[in-house]
């Protein structure tokens, strides 16, 4: 897949993050649930480098095995958000 259409948070990136991120425990138990539905939030992960270096270098994120059910990132689902993170992150 090639970088040929602008990739959105609300269209594609979110839903990746909801199936492959959020751990379903909420916000106030220590776990990025809290943010990870804040476009803001997830833009201020990307602009440090944060979620390049865990999602995309180091793939610690998400963690493997997990007690959540939540399944690794497909290579499909990294080359998304590569072309996103490449576009500047646009949110819509």
């Amino acid at each position: 897949m090639g970088c040929d259409k602008v990739i959105s948070y609300e269209l594609e990136i979110r839903p990746i993050i909801e199936s492959s991120c959020k751990t379903g425990l909420g916000g106030g138990t220590g776990c990025h649930d809290a943010w990870i539905d804040d476009y803001s939030q997830v833009k201020s992960q990307l602009v440090s480098g944060t979620w390049q270096n865990e999602v995309l270098i180091e793939k610690t994120m998400p963690v493997m095995p997990n007690d959540f059910d939540i399944d690794s990132l497909t290579a499909a689902e990294i080359q998304t958000m590569k072309c996103w993170i490449d576009q500047g992150y646009p949110e819509n």
